[in-house]
């Protein structure tokens, strides 16, 4: 065996591996553990459509960079849930998005009372 495939077994076994069967190519190992992640995601997505990808990332302890092509590639996901959007803001967005809803929607109260549209920019 190589010192790349030495260090590849260890690093199998570290990550928490109980067994190795002889014959099994580390891609294959690869596959079985990316394969896993599909399926951990797509149960935590069906559970709960809006989950945040930070959360996901905590839930299923997959790295958040690894999240975002899983659920775009392997599960045709790429709508973002306002919600989502919403939970990964700080207190100080948080706050300024909430005004900027309020200016806008009591503008277009006002365009619908007084029936004029004007720019509401």
């Amino acid at each position: 065996m190589s010192r790349t495939g030495t260090h590849e077994l260890l690093k199998h076994f570290q990550d928490g591996a109980k067994h190795f069967q002889h014959g099994v190519e580390n891609d294959d190992i690869r596959n079985i553990d990316k394969h896993k992640n599909i399926q951990d995601l797509h149960s935590a997505v069906r559970e709960n459509r809006r989950i945040a990808i930070c959360e996901l990332s905590e839930e299923c302890s997959i790295t958040f960079s690894s999240i975002q092509p899983i659920l775009t590639e392997g599960l045709g996901i790429r709508r973002v849930s306002d919600i989502c959007v919403l939970k990964l803001f700080t207190v100080d967005q948080k706050e300024n998005h909430l005004s900027v809803v309020r200016s806008v929607s009591l503008k277009l109260l006002k365009m619908r009372k007084t029936e004029t549209y004007p720019n509401i920019g």
